[in-house]
C-alpha cells in the first residue's frame, strides 16, 4: 500500500477553510514523491504531519504541542489516506477499511484539542480514530505501528550520523526491514559493510570531490 493523500486542518501555517475544508490537502504518488518549495511555504510542516499522525520506528519524539496549532486555532486534525493495500495488508486493517466500489483504502484521522484542566492549565488531547468519514473508530495501538515509518533528519553531520550504532541513520533505516530481526547478526552486519563503504567511498571522493569543495566553502568564508 501507499500513502495516497494528506489533509491538513490548522495544522501550523495552513488554516482550516472558511467552509471547514482542509487548510492543504496534498496528493502523493506510488512511489517517489518530492517536495519542492521556497523556504517557510510548508515542506516541514507536511513532513511532520506524517510522521506525528503515524508515528516513526526512530527515537523522535511525535508529541503535539501548542506551536503544532494554527495562530487562535484550539482544534487541529490530520488525515491520511491509504491506498492499494494487498490482501494482506487489508486482513490487517479489515475493521478500519473504507469499502469503495472498485477499491478499499484505509483512512486514518487523528485530532488535537487545546483545553484547561481543572487547574486552569493548558493542556493537550489528542485521538487517533480510523474508517470511513462519520464512523470512525479507535486504532489500536499495535495496529498503528505497523504504519510506523522511517524519519531521516536532514543531515548535519555525515561521520556521525552514517557510522554503525544503534542511533546511525543506516541502523535505523534497517531496522524498518522486516528480514533483519533487532539485533540478529544479520543485522548488525549489513550495517557494519554499509560503514565500511561510506569509509572507502570517502576515500575515493577525497581528493576529486571532497578537497574541492572545501576549497570553495573556505573561499567563500
Amino acid at each position: 500500500m501507499y500513502l495516497h493523500s494528506l489533509k491538513l486542518w490548522n495544522w501550523r501555517k495552513f488554516a482550516q477553510g472558511p467552509g471547514g475544508e482542509p487548510g492543504i490537502e496534498v496528493e502523493f504518488n506510488d512511489g517517489l514523491n518530492v517536495l519542492v518549495g521556497e523556504n517557510d511555504s510548508g515542506k516541514t510542516a507536511i513532513i511532520d504531519a506524517i510522521k506525528t499522525i503515524l508515528g516513526t520506528n526512530s527515537y523522535d519524539g511525535n508529541w503535539v504541542t501548542e506551536q503544532d496549532f494554527y495562530e487562535g486555532s484550539l482544534l487541529l486534525k490530520i488525515e491520511c489516506v491509504f491506498r492499494d493495500l494487498s490482501p494482506q495488508e487489508e486482513a490487517y486493517f479489515y475493521e478500519w477499511l473504507t469499502i469503495l466500489q472498485e477499491l478499499s483504502e484505509l483512512r486514518i484521522v487523528m485530532e488535537a484539542e487545546i483545553y484547561e484542566d481543572i487547574n486552569k492549565q493548558k493542556k493537550i488531547r489528542k485521538s487517533l480514530k480510523a474508517g470511513p468519514e462519520d464512523l470512525e473508530i479507535g486504532l489500536e495501538d499495535t495496529v498503528r505501528q505497523l504504519l510506523a515509518v522511517t524519519y531521516l533528519k536532514p543531515l548535519r553531520d555525515a561521520n556521525t550520523e552514517l557510522s554503525p550504532g544503534k542511533r546511525s541513520r543506516i541502523a535505523q533505516v534497517v531496522k524498518s526491514l522486516s528480514d533483519f530481526a533487532d539485533d540478529s547478526p544479520e543485522q548488525e552486519r549489513i550495517i557494519s559493510n554499509f560503514s565500511h563503504a561510506f569509509d572507502e567511498l570517502k576515500k575515493v571522493l577525497d581528493e576529486p570531490v571532497l578537497s574541492k569543495i572545501g576549497t570553495t566553502v573556505d573561499e567563500v568564508l
